[in-house]
C-alpha cells in the first residue's frame, strides 16, 4: 500500500434542555420522520455500505492478489484470492472454522465469552509467499499457512495461548518468522522446527518490529522500552461492585520514547545494536538496500523538530547520515525512504521545500534531486521490487483527490489513473483513488476507490497504458437495501480564513427548499481531511435530505494536499488557527439565503470533540448548539508522540498547552452543549469530561453530558453505536431543526 494515514458517540444522562429564549423557541420535536431506511439503521451490522475489502496484497508473480471481506457486510472478514486481470475473487479462508485454545482456568463471564464472538473480525493481515502458492494468516492467536489453490487443507504452523504477530516469510522462503511476547522466532517450513531468534529479556522492553534482509541472511530489528509508560485507572462501573481495572499509557512529558535499532543474524546470537543515533528517536521506517549489504533509516528526532536520513552499513553498523531536515514548527510525518533498485541512490519523501515531494540522493550523501515538483503534496510513494520506476500518489490535481503516477529514473512522468473527459459518464467521472497497491512488477495496480456517494471497494487497473483507463471493479460490497437511500452530492465551496488561507469544503443542501424556508446547519464531523473526494457515510445526507439541514464538511488546518505551512499551521495554537476556520465557515453559512444565521451548530469527536468545545468556549455566540465526543480537555493528559508534536513539552511551553485546553475556558460558553464520552476509554482519557464539567458547574454554566460505561474511544459496540449516533443528530435536528 502506497498510503494509509483522535472518531464518534453517547449512553444516557438526562438532557437539562436549560436554553436561552431564542433557542427554546426553535425547539422541534426530537423524533426523526419516519423513512423506508430508519437513521438507526446507517450504524448497524450488517453495514448497509458493506464491508469494504481491506489489506489488499500482490504476490509476488503480480498476477494474484489476496484480501480481506465480507460480501455480506458483516465484520467477520475472510482471505478472498483473485486471479487478474479477469477473475472472480475465490474465499480462501471461513472464519467459523478456526477455534481458540481453550483456557484452562477461564473465569470470564458467559457475556464476556458471546462478546469475544460478538465481535470477532477474522483473519488478520496477509502474507504472501516468495513462490506465490501460499498466504500466511493469523487468527484467534495461531499461525496458519494455506495453499492459495484451495485444494490443499489450512495448515496450523502456531498455536499458543498468548498469539503471534509479525509473521512473514524469509524471502528465500525457508523460514517464517513471528513475534511472541518480546521476541522474534523462525519457523523451518521444511522441518516444522521452531527456534527463538532474539533474547530480549529486560521486563516492559521487546522488539516491536523486524525487516528481513533481501538475501535472507539478516533481521533488522526495531527494539522499544515502555517502563516509562503510566498506569492508569480505568473503573468499570458495570460490575456489582466496580472494579478498577489499569492500563499502561504513555503521557506527555512523561513517558518519553526509548527505542533502538540493531540487526540479527539468521543464524542466531545477541542483536548488534546500532550507536550513534539522535536520543529518543522515532523509526519512521527502514529500507535494506537490494544487495542486503546497507540499510536506510529514516530518523525523526524525538523533539520532533529534526530528521534525518541514515546509510548503515551491516559490516560496522555506523550510520551515515545523507539528508536532514530542521524546523521550528514540528516535523510532519510522511517520511517514507527506499532504494533504487540498482542501489545507487536512496529515494525519500520531506516538506523541505514547502510541500510533501519525493527527492532522491545518492548512497554516499550529496545534493538531493527533486523527483516531484509542484504546489501539490505527495501523499504515498513506493518503488516496486522488480521495477526502476517510482509510483506516487499526489495531488497535483485537485487537494480534495489522490491521484497515481509513473515515474522513471530518468524523470518521466505518466499519470495511471483520474477522471475522464466530464461528458464521458464513466466510473472515473465521480470515483476517485483511496489508496493503491502496485504489483511488483509495476505493470498493475489495485486500488481502493470511491466518492461522496458511493461506498468503498476493489479495483485493478494496468499501470503500464499511455492513458489511463476505466478501472475495472473486483468487488461489490453494498448491500442492495443500500439503493434505497437518498445520497445527497455534496458541492465543492471556498471561503477564507482570519489568516488570508483559503479553505475547502462541502456543501450538502437538501434538493427541494420551499422558497423563504430558513434552514438550519451544522459544521458535520470536524476533522482534518473532511471535505476529500471519497465515502464518508450516510448521514450528513440523512440530515440533508430526511431533515432539511444543510451540512458543511470542512478541510480544516492540518489536512494534506495544501502545503506544510497549511499541514502544520496549528503549532502552538491548537483549537485557535482551527476555531477561527470554524468561525469563518459559520460566517460562510450565515452568509447563504436559506440559512438561519440563529440556527448555525457544530459537531467532532475526538480532536472534533476538542475543537468544539474550543470554538463554543473561546468564540461564545458564533454557534447555538454544538456537540463533543470524546474531547481532549487538557492536553497534559494526552500522549507523547501526537502532544509534543504540536505542544513541546508542558514543562517548556506551559503557555501553549494553557490556552489549547478547553478547560481553562468553560467559563466563556455560550450555546447549547452536549458532551459524550466512553468510559473505558484509553486513549482520550474520561476524565478529561468529568474535569471539563466540574469547571463548566463551576462556572454556573447549563451542559448536557451523556457517556457510555462499556465502551472506549471508538464506542462501538453493536447496542451503542447506532445509540450515539442517533443521540448526535437528534441533538442537533432538536436545537437547529425545524422551520
Amino acid at each position: 500500500m502506497i498510503r494509509s494515514h483522535l472518531h464518534p458517540v453517547i449512553g444516557v444522562i438526562t438532557f437539562a434542555c436549560l436554553s436561552t429564549a431564542t433557542l427554546a423557541q426553535r425547539l422541534v420535536p426530537t423524533d426523526f420522520p419516519k423513512t423506508e431506511i430508519p437513521f438507526e439503521r446507517f450504524y448497524q451490522t450488517p453495514s448497509l455500505a458493506g464491508a469494504p475489502p481491506t489489506s489488499a496484497t500482490w504476490a509476488p508473480d503480480s498476477k494474484h492478489a489476496a484480501f480481506l471481506w465480507n460480501k455480506d457486510g458483516s465484520r467477520h472478514r475472510d482471505i478472498y484470492v483473485v486471479t487478474l486481470p479477469g477473475g472472480t475473487p475465490v474465499r480462501l479462508t471461513d472464519y467459523r472454522a478456526f477455534s481458540k485454545l481453550p483456557l484452562q482456568d477461564d473465569e470470564r463471564t458467559e457475556v464476556q465469552k458471546k462478546e469475544e464472538v460478538q465481535y470477532d473480525t477474522g483473519p488478520s493481515g496477509i502474507a504472501w509467499s516468495p513462490d506465490s502458492r501460499s498466504i500466511l494468516f493469523g487468527y484467534k492467536g495461531s499461525l496458519y499457512e494455506a495453499a492459495v489453490d484451495g485444494k490443499t487443507p489450512i495448515r496450523l504452523r502456531t498455536q499458543t495461548q498468548d498469539g503471534t504477530g509479525n509473521y512473514a516469510f524469509s524471502p528465500n522462503g525457508k523460514f517464517i518468522s513471528y513475534s511472541r511476547a518480546s521476541n522474534v522466532y523462525l519457523l523451518d517450513r521444511a522441518t516444522g522446527d521452531v527456534r527463538q531468534l532474539t533474547t530480549v529479556s529486560k521486563p516492559s522492553t521487546g522488539v516491536t518490529s523486524y525487516v528481513w534482509s533481501p538475501d535472507s541472511a539478516n533481521l533488522l530489528v526495531t527494539w522499544s522500552d515502555s517502563s516509562g509508560a503510566k498506569s492508569i485507572i480505568i473503573p468499570d462501573y458495570t460490575k456489582e461492585l466496580v472494579e478498577a481495572g489499569t492500563r499502561r499509557r504513555n503521557l506527555v512529558g512523561q513517558s518519553p520514547n526509548v527505542q533502538r535499532v540493531g540487526v540479527v543474524s539468521v543464524s542466531g546470537g545477541l542483536i548488534k545494536w546500532v550507536d550513534g543515533l539522535t536520543p529518543n528517536f522515532y523509526n519512521q521506517e527502514v529500507a535494506w538496500s537490494p544487495d542486503g549489504k546497507r540499510i536506510a533509516l529514516s530518523e525523526m528526532g524525538g523533539d520532533f523538530k529534526s530528521w534525518r536520513l541514515r546509510v548503515i552499513e551491516i559490516d560496522n553498523l555506523k550510520p551515515m547520515t545523507i539528508a536532514n531536515q530542521k524546523t521550528d514548527r514540528f516535523i510532519n510525518d510522511w517520511r517514507p525512504c527506499f532504494w533504487s533498485r540498482d542501489g545507487r541512490y536512496v529515494y525519500y519523501g520531506t516538506d523541505t521545500d514547502g510541500w510533501r515531494h519525493v527527492y532522491r540522493v545518492r548512497d554516499f550523501g550529496g545534493d538531493p534531486e527533486l523527483v516531484t515538483k509542484g504546489n501539490y503534496d505527495v501523499c504515498g510513494a513506493v518503488r516496486p521490487k522488480d521495477s526502476d520506476d517510482v509510483f506516487v500518489e499526489t495531488t497535483e490535481k485537485s487537494a480534495l483527490e489522490l491521484r497515481l503516477y509513473r515515474i522513471t529514473p530518468e524523470g518521466q512522468k505518466s499519470e495511471l489513473t483520474g477522471r475522464q473527459p466530464v461528458n464521458t459518464p464513466t466510473f472515473a467521472q465521480t470515483k476517485t483513488m483511496n489508496s493503491s497497491f502496485v504489483s511488483d512488477d509495476g505493470k498493475n495496480v489495485l486500488m481502493i476507490c470511491s466518492d461522496r456517494v458511493t461506498s468503498p471497494d476493489l479495483y485493478f487497473a494496468e499501470a503500464t497504458a499511455q492513458k489511463p483507463k476505466e478501472p475495472i471493479r473486483v468487488t461489490n460490497s453494498p448491500l442492495p437495501d443500500y439503493k434505497k437511500v437518498k445520497l445527497v452530492m455534496p458541492k465543492e465551496v471556498t471561503f477564507a480564513a482570519p489568516d488570508g488561507k483559503t479553505i475547502h469544503a462541502l456543501l450538502y443542501v437538501p434538493s427541494n427548499i420551499p422558497v423563504g424556508t430558513k434552514c438550519g446547519a451544522f459544521l458535520d464531523n470536524m476533522y482534518a481531511d473532511s471535505a476529500k473526494n471519497r465515502w464518508v457515510g450516510f448521514s450528513p445526507s440523512y440530515a440533508c435530505e430526511n431533515l432539511g439541514m444543510v451540512v458543511l464538511s470542512v478541510d480544516f488546518r492540518s489536512s494534506y494536499g495544501y502545503g506544510s505551512d497549511f499541514g502544520n499551521g496549528y503549532y502552538r495554537s491548537l483549537g485557535q488557527v482551527d476555531a477561527d476556520e470554524a468561525v469563518a465557515a459559520a460566517n460562510y453559512l450565515k452568509s447563504l439565503p436559506m440559512i438561519d444565521p440563529a440556527r448555525v451548530g457544530l459537531w467532532g469527536w475526538s480532536y472534533g470533540g476538542f475543537l468544539t468545545e474550543m470554538v463554543m468556549c473561546t468564540r461564545p455566540g458564533v454557534f447555538a448548539a454544538g456537540v463533543a465526543g470524546a474531547p481532549v480537555t487538557d492536553w497534559t493528559h494526552y500522549n507523547e508522540w501526537y502532544t509534543r508534536h504540536r505542544l513541546n513539552l508542558p514543562k517548556e511551553d506551559e503557555e501553549a498547552y494553557k490556552k489549547s485546553s478547553p478547560v481553562n475556558f468553560a467559563a466563556g460558553l455560550q450555546g447549547k452543549l452536549l458532551m459524550i464520552h466512553g468510559m473505558q476509554d484509553d486513549n482520550v482519557l474520561f476524565q478529561d469530561t468529568v474535569q471539563m464539567v466540574q469547571k463548566l458547574i463551576e462556572a454556573g454554566k447549563e451542559f448536557d453530558v451523556a457517556f457510555y460505561p462499556k465502551d472506549d474511544h471508538s464506542v462501538s459496540r453493536d447496542e451503542t453505536r447506532p445509540h450515539v449516533y442517533t443521540r448526535i443528530y437528534k441533538y442537533l435536528y432538536m436545537w437547529l431543526g425545524g422551520k
